[in-house]
């Protein structure tokens, strides 16, 4: 009897942790149901019906991690969105958890009520355009770092930016000249129209895309466990 007892002691933890798990994955399958209902009621009052597709990952897409991954996120944000912010260190530990096995893309969605959000856009493609995919990351995460999580897109003075560029080595006045003259505000409005259609409705909207191309929108700040059961499932197939 003490060893039978002692061996369903052993049991214990992991029907804890199967419970746990199994909860996990109610609250996770809730959020999606919650995400659909809720896009499809402000695409239906619009007259509109999200198609839930986003464009390809192609070369000209800004991605951290390994390329070839098997996993791969598209998030749509808004550099100066309090919830993109948030979930920002939530990225960064999910690309270290999972090293090589998935991989980021970044896309823009400005909203129209954070008055610097679109330069802000536009100013990190224009690092890009410069310096390529590593200016690129390291651009964004200065932003990033500096602005404060406030409504109104008014956490990051503008003149901030070509200070940002030089110090990721990109040449300032290059810089400056692509910011001033808007080459980038038709590549971050195709972003945002394409992210809209597929059904992003709240920011960030994330994309969790397995290698068979099965696509999950994730709508706003997500916790890393629910990112984490998404992802694990994605990695599975």
């Amino acid at each position: 009897m003490y060893h039978e007892a002692k061996k369903n002691n052993h049991l214990l933890p992991y029907a804890k942790v199967a419970g746990l798990s199994f909860v996990i994955l109610v609250i996770v399958a809730l959020l999606l149901k919650v995400n659909y209902l809720e896009a499809k009621s402000k695409f239906e009052k619009a007259g509109q019906t999200p198609t839930g597709k986003i464009e390809p990952v192609t070369k000209s897409d800004y991605i951290e991690g390994n390329p070839q991954a098997k996993v791969t996120l598209v998030e749509y944000s808004d550099f100066e969105c309090p919830q993109c912010q948030y979930f920002h260190p939530t990225l960064s530990k999910l690309l270290s958890y999972y090293g090589d096995k998935i991989r980021l893309v970044s896309r823009r969605f400005p909203l129209p009520q954070n008055q610097n959000a679109e330069k802000e856009a536009e100013a990190a493609l224009c690092a890009g355009k410069q310096g390529g995919n590593t200016a690129f990351w390291k651009f964004s995460e200065k932003i990033f770092e500096k602005v404060l999580p406030t409504e109104g897109g008014t956490g990051l003075a503008l003149n901030e930016l070509p200070i940002f560029a030089k110090e990721v080595g990109i040449n300032q006045s290059d810089f400056e000249k692509c910011l001033s003259s808007g080459a980038m505000a038709s590549t971050v409005k195709f972003e945002e129209t394409d992210g809209s259609s597929a059904g992003v409705f709240q920011l960030p909207g994330t994309f969790v895309i397995d290698s068979k191309g099965n696509t999950i929108l994730l709508s706003g700040n997500q916790s890393f466990d629910v990112m984490k059961t998404v992802i694990d499932q994605a990695l599975a197939l």
